[in-house]
């Protein structure tokens, strides 16, 4: 959940633990999001951490093969 916590709501004032049911929610703006929503975003995130190794590697790639390709 931390993960979820600082990518989407870095602004709010909430302490997170390892789950959801440690998740303390202290924001006055808005209420603590549902576990499902939590986990839909989770989702995301990790999407996002394997394009960004995805990307990593094709450019470490990248950089062995085009010297070749000319």
């Amino acid at each position: 959940m931390n993960k979820v916590c600082v990518k989407y709501y870095g602004d709010k004032v909430w302490m997170c633990g390892d789950t959801y049911k440690g998740l303390v929610w202290s924001d006055k703006t808005t209420e603590k999001k549902q576990q499902k929503k939590m986990l839909e975003l989770y989702a995301f995130v990790l999407i996002d951490e394997m394009r960004t190794q995805r990307n990593k590697l094709l450019a470490e790639r990248d950089l062995r093969v085009l010297p070749d390709y000319e």
